[in-house]
């Protein structure tokens, strides 16, 4: 089973967002044959084929923490990491996320699909994001 991770801002009413969620489904099932598909998100938007795309976040927590938690066991889960979706590299506490996300990850090909890089919101983001960069496989800007 191939289980691929989708890290952006999904879900958040953002049409630009929630097309690159599109295209990266897509991308995910086609090129990377992936079984399961989660994202970041706590809820899908609605399009063809996103139904087999399943949110780590509930919208509802049962316990404090609990979105938070998911944010590391799905990560855990995965064998693949795609980031993707305008502006996800730009502080160093996300991109500190970010990371954790690749080291908890299986050691299949991840990627940076349709990101910018910066304006970066602090000196140390540019640092951690070298870290980040190494990880992946594939970026394209």
């Amino acid at each position: 089973m191939n289980r691929m991770l989708l890290s952006g801002f999904y879900g958040m009413d953002n049409t630009g967002d929630d097309a690159l969620l599109t295209v990266a489904d897509w991308g995910a099932r086609t090129y990377f044959k992936a079984d399961r598909i989660y994202a970041t998100a706590k809820t899908i938007p609605r399009f063809s084929g996103s139904e087999s795309i399943r949110p780590i976040y509930t919208p509802a927590t049962r316990f404090r923490g609990e979105n938070r938690l998911r944010g590391y066991f799905y990560p855990a889960i995965a064998d693949q990491i795609i980031f993707g979706g305008g502006s996800v590299f730009h502080s160093s506490w996300d991109l500190k996320v970010k990371l954790n996300m690749l080291k908890l990850s299986g050691n299949g090909c991840h990627a940076a699909v349709g990101v910018s890089i910066g304006p970066f919101k602090d000196a140390n983001a540019e640092k951690i994001l070298v870290e980040v960069l190494k990880r992946l496989s594939f970026i394209g800007l």
